[in-house]
């Protein structure tokens, strides 16, 4: 009867070891699925930062592009300024001309 209870004894320990194993197994695998979800956070948040930056960059070069258009049509208004101004000139003197020959 001594050697079936040292028996069972075993047999239950065995069991418990073997719950026991399986618990391990499962927590490992847990922790193996957390640390593929944190790796698929930081590829995404790298993914996103990235992204960020291009649009930044995309903004940037925008806005430069406005600037140099706003530039040009600074430019080109200034030069039909003046030549409005040599041409206002011109007739001032075309004037004066008829003036003195009259």
């Amino acid at each position: 009867m001594r050697a079936a209870d040292e028996r069972d004894q075993l047999a239950d320990q065995r069991d418990r070891d073997a719950d026991e194993r399986e618990r391990i197994a499962d927590e490992r695998d847990r922790l193996a699925d957390e640390r593929e979800r944190v790796a698929n956070l930081r590829d995404h948040d790298a993914d996103r930062r990235e992204h960020i930056a291009d649009r930044r960059e995309q903004l940037a070069d925008e806005r430069d592009h406005a600037a140099d258009d706003r530039d040009r049509e600074n430019e080109e208004r200034e030069r039909a300024a003046d030549q409005r101004e040599r041409i206002a000139d011109e007739r001032h003197r075309i004037a004066d001309e008829r003036d003195e020959t009259s």
